[in-house]
This record gives structure tokens, sequence and C-alpha cells, in this order.
């Protein structure tokens, strides 16, 4: 091995983790902003919901977050989840609730198997670590389809890199007009995740505007209007209730 190849290959590996130590530690700033300002109360208060309001919750994982919503407002809930031990958890922890569903997939841009790796929170199709399973992802368009309404009072999407591609496939096909309010944390270890997290907020900046904004946390944004065809299918109009507070946010360094 040459002197330069020798020299090439110290910097790749110190460049690799420090870089990681970087960006690990830019997000320890932003958690810390999130809960200064209130951390997962943000998630959970504030909500128009009713008993009968459509919320769907994608990534369950244990389902803390749809239990603390059913707890608050009672409303109907579709929770999707890929892993199969996270599904059984789920399906044990919500048996004796029959407003909450859970659903053994994941959503994204088209149907297909992929394998993903375990990690408990973090579990995700774009790290490796932990065991890998093959999941099942359903295309998001054509699972908005199978529900009762098309109006959505609430969706939360926490599914560790993948939400790129699933909000993309909503906007290309006109549903997320069908969303009132939307949280979603978008992830910054995917390829190009800070343009692509731009890119969706200027789309979605067309039907909805931002509640709050923690870059790589959490963010809500809600629906700017009601739609000509705001209505469930038992014919009774709703309405929704504008946004109250607009908070943008970052922690990283």
């Amino acid at each position: 091995m040459s002197l330069v190849q020798h020299i090439a290959n110290r910097w790749n590996g110190f460049a690799a983790k420090h870089c990681s130590f970087l960006c690990w530690n830019a997000q320890v700033g932003r958690v810390a902003v999130w809960n200064r300002a209130g951390g997962n109360e943000q998630l959970y208060s504030g909500h128009d919901l009713n008993e009968n309001s459509l919320v769907v919750d994608v990534g369950g994982f244990r389902g803390d977050w749809s239990a603390e919503i059913s707890a608050r407002y009672a409303p109907h809930i579709h929770i999707l989840e890929p892993v199969p031990v996270f599904v059984q958890r789920l399906r044990d922890r919500f048996v004796d609730n029959p407003k909450i569903k859970i659903h053994p997939f994941g959503l994204g841009a088209v149907n297909e198997s992929v394998a993903l790796h375990v990690q408990g929170d973090g579990s995700s199709v774009h790290r490796a670590g932990g065991d890998a399973v093959v999941a099942k992802v359903v295309c998001a368009s054509d699972f908005i389809h199978t529900l009762p309404t098309d109006d959505i009072s609430l969706l939360k999407i926490n599914i560790e890199g993948s939400e790129y591609d699933l909000l993309d496939d909503l906007l290309d096909n006109d549903l997320m007009e069908c969303v009132r309010t939307l949280l979603v944390q978008f992830h910054d270890f995917v390829p190009e995740a800070g343009p692509r997290m731009q890119a969706l907020r200027s789309r979605l900046a067309l039907t909805h505007r931002p509640q709050f904004q923690y870059e790589f946390v959490w963010e809500s944004w809600q629906r700017n209007s009601i739609r000509q065809r705001d209505t469930p299918r038992n014919g009774t109009a709703r309405v929704s209730r504008p946004a109250e507070r607009v908070v943008q946010a970052s922690g990283g360094r």
C-alpha cells in the first residue's frame, strides 16, 4: 500500500467516525429544543377530534401515541406497523378496544416487500443494525382509498426515513387534501434528506400551513381550508378548525 493510499484510508476512517458523532450531536441539540417547548405533549394536545374522527398512525411501534389519543378523544384509529413482533404486541394491547384497528404492514410509494432492520423505535429499511425481517409495504394512496371516509382528521407519520416516499405518493395523487392535520417526523440519515424535506414542505404549503416545525424532530401541518368534498359517507358535513400558532425552531448547530 502506498503512503498516499494509507493516508487516504486513515482520513476516510476519521471522517466517517467524526461525521457520525457530529450528526448525533446535532440531533441532541434539536431534541433539546423540542423538549424545552413542551416535548411530546405537543403531539397529543389541541387536536380537533371527537368520537367520530378518523386517525391514522403510520409507524405504531408500541402504540403509546395511539393509546394517548384514544384516551383523550376516543376516535377511530388505524395503526400501521410492519414489524411482526410489534404487530402482535399492538394486537394484545388493544384487543379490548374495537375502535382501534391494527394493520400488519407499512406504507410507501409502491406495494413491495422490504428488508427491515429491527432496532426498537428506530427500526428502518434505511440503516443497518439489529435483526432483519421481511416486511410488507402497501402503496399509501391505495390504502387511503380503503378507509371508510376520505376525511382523515389526523395523520401521524414516524417511519424512520420512509416518510419521504410516502408523502411524495400522497401528494402526487392529490390525497393530502384528505388530511386535516399532519404530524410527521423527518429523518436526516437518508440521502438528500435536507433537500427532500424542503421540497415536501414546499408542496405541503400549497394545501396546508405549519403549526410548528422542529427540524428533524417533529412538525405539524394544518389544512388551509374546507374542501368541497369534505363530507363523510354518512352525509354529515364537517368543519375544520384553523391553526392557532406557528412555531419554527431548529436545535442544530
